[in-house]
């Protein structure tokens, strides 16, 4: 039942996260696409369900693009187990094509936002173990971030 709880209450707080990323995105003059849970088609009889878009936003400012996952984490370390893979694929293969691509991750405890680019989620996925907050961009604190400082400079 705590695992329920739990579970229940991590969504909340990325749900909330989400959010304050999307008005972040709005008060700097982005463009955020915000990608919330897509459907797929069942036939016979037809039926929805809920699948997994492979990340969180599209932001968008003067012909730029910016693509993350918003996640949030009551500990100050991200491990590769935290990690998606198909997400990290996918952002990897953005960033290879020239786009600024990753993980936005808010480290509840300490308070601190940050960037992760998608090659050094890749390089955290292949070795293993866990980055600390200090290891990416600080964009800020919950109360005080800045989605500009990753590819929007100016």
């Amino acid at each position: 039942m705590n695992r329920v709880r739990g579970g229940k209450k991590a969504k909340s707080y990325g749900k909330a996260f989400e959010l304050a990323v999307y008005e972040q995105c709005q008060r700097e003059g982005l463009f955020p696409i915000w990608h919330p849970d897509g459907c797929e088609t069942i036939a016979r009889p037809p039926y929805l369900i809920r699948t997994k878009m492979p990340f969180d936003f599209s932001i968008l400012k003067d012909s730029k693009a910016l693509f993350l996952d918003a996640k949030s984490f009551d500990k100050n370390t991200m491990s590769a187990s935290d990690m998606a893979e198909h997400q990290v694929r996918i952002l990897a293969r953005a960033e290879e094509e020239g786009f600024a691509a990753g993980y936005l991750v808010y480290f509840r405890k300490p308070d601190k936002i940050v960037f992760f680019d998608a090659h050094v989620l890749l390089e955290l996925g292949e070795k293993g173990g866990s980055i600390k907050w200090e290891d990416g961009l600080l964009c800020g604190h919950i109360q005080n971030f800045k989605i500009r400082l990753i590819a929007f400079l100016g």
